[in-house]
């Protein structure tokens, strides 16, 4: 078994059927005929027949209906933080010189880039300005371009899609004002080579996948702050280099860099979650040496000062990355956390904590990047690095997708989200967004891997459901015993000392 291309009876797509190393037809094929369908729409009548099809599902019919709608489109672009809203766009879109680029992408890889040079300014009341396409190579490493196809890859997958042309344009200062995504391009005959590569390459990392028998292999890089008694930031390369098991890390506030404020933790990979909460301490006492000024606070979460994004990035490897597997981490990862968030997290998104938010690494792994620091405690540290482990091994029987619903996703970015000074009732609850967390629970109970870190698990679903939030402002060393809270203790914590205490 292997991938299928299913597609309407139109002509103008023999350029892209003859350049097909893989079974096509414009019928749906039978339930188990195939691991992946690539559903290229057009007219066809056929696909309602898709629903309930247990494979992988390129662009699926339910996706391509709800982008037909421009105002819901420009909604999940402007709430995933791919355009800007109208208050910062005032006074900055009419009058630049620029250039709109275009970007072929199919499963999250931009399989081309081209950019759309127009002489003059780009006015809106312009409309009859001659255009030049140029190619620009994928090896192209500068800011603009990664920003680019990042931003396209990006636009594609929060709209539910698998592939595409995207058209962005980015004003002076490199935001993005414009997006737009046609998910059944009219193809060249250039354009259908490039995607009729895609497609096979698709279905040899399939066909790939469907042998592997690799353990998954997980490692991570949460982030923390330093701060001093007066509540200021203290820079984490003050007592660390870049590079190490402990390092600093830089993060970006408008367009200036700021040196190395955050501490990153990088422990030792490993498949094993107890192994990685041990390998993840090591690296605590290790920093705890290296940081000499105790009175410091260390704090964790999504943004316990304003302005200063934490990420608790998990990397897996022996496994391939996919769309699936990406939505089923938004989906049984990132949004049941929502329910234990600080209310400072949530001031994290949109700019950070997109969902599906990836990178790949050089040793063939990738990087999910969607998560605030859940370094804030042992018992969500070890609930949240068991539950990627379940998801990993078990994300194909993952079927529930609540974040499609706008309800759900209205939730998950906080679109009443207000300034914490302001939030009358920063732990209010959500019982709806609870009931939705229970149902896609009861999946997770139901796979093997669950039960085999159930004592991992359950003490996490427990502070979800009842909504008990974690708290950014509190010094996260207390919690795991890490100098100079050794001293609460008689002897130094055992790792069956954090392990077992919740």
């Amino acid at each position: 078994m292997s991938s299928v291309f299913l597609h309407s009876p139109d002509p103008k797509l023999t350029n892209l059927l003859e350049g097909l190393f893989i079974s096509y037809g414009t019928v749906t094929p039978s339930e188990g005929a195939y691991d992946a369908i690539i559903h290229w729409k057009g007219n066809f009548a056929d696909s309602e027949n898709l629903n309930g099809y247990p494979g992988f599902i390129l662009n699926r019919p339910e996706m391509l209906v709800k982008v037909q709608d421009k105002s819901y489109v420009r909604q999940t672009f402007v709430r995933n933080g791919l355009l800007l809203d109208s208050s910062q766009r005032a006074g900055k879109m009419d009058t630049f010189v620029g250039s709109k680029y275009i970007v072929p992408v199919f499963h999250l890889r931009a399989i081309a880039l081209y950019v759309c040079e127009t002489k003059g300014l780009l006015l809106s009341s312009q409309s009859n300005l001659k255009s030049v396409y140029r190619g620009i190579g994928l090896e192209d490493v500068s800011k603009t371009v990664k920003k680019i196809i990042s931003d396209a890859i990006r636009a594609v997958y929060c709209l539910g899609l698998d592939f595409g042309i995207v058209k962005i344009r980015l004003n002076a200062s490199g935001q993005t004002i414009s997006v737009d995504v046609n998910p059944q391009p009219k193809l060249t005959k250039p354009l259908a080579q490039l995607f009729a590569k895609a497609i096979h390459d698709f279905d040899m990392e399939i066909r790939t996948e469907l042998t592997n028998k690799q353990q998954v292999m997980m490692g991570m890089d949460p982030e923390f702050i330093l701060r001093g008694t007066d509540g200021k930031v203290v820079p984490a390369s003050k007592f660390l280099k870049r590079k190490g098991q402990v390092g600093s890390d830089a993060i970006h506030i408008g367009n200036r860099r700021v040196i190395y404020p955050l501490v990153e933790l990088r422990p030792e990979p490993s498949p094993d979650p107890r192994q990685l909460v041990t390998n993840l301490i090591n690296t605590m006492h290790m920093a705890a040496g290296k940081i000499t000024d105790t009175s410091l606070k260390w704090n964790a979460g999504g943004m316990p000062v304003k302005g200063f994004p934490l990420g608790g990035h998990l990397h897996l490897s022996n496994i391939w990355l996919n769309s699936e597997l990406l939505r089923v981490l938004d989906n049984y990862l990132a949004l049941p956390l929502t329910l234990i968030e600080d209310s400072t997290t949530r001031l994290r998104r949109p700019g950070f904590g997109a969902l599906g938010d990836f990178r790949r690494q050089p040793h063939g792994g990738f990087e999910y990047r969607t998560l605030p620091s859940w370094l804030v405690s042992p018992r969500i540290t070890k609930g949240v690095i068991a539950l990627t482990l379940v998801i990993a091994e078990h994300y194909r029987q993952l079927r529930r997708r609540p974040l499609e619903d706008e309800r759900v996703l209205a939730a998950y970015f906080n679109i009443e989200k207000v300034e914490p000074e302001e939030q009358t009732d920063p732990l209010r609850k959500n019982d709806f967004l609870v009931n939705v967390i229970n149902i896609i629970w009861v999946d997770l109970e139901k796979l093997s891997a669950y039960k085999h870190y159930i004592h991992y698990l359950e003490p996490l679903r427990k502070q979800m459901t009842e909504q008990q939030r974690w708290d950014e402002q509190r010094d996260f060393r207390r919690v795991w015993k890490i100098k100079p809270y050794t001293d609460e203790i008689k002897n130094k914590p055992t790792f069956r000392d954090i392990i077992e205490r919740v």
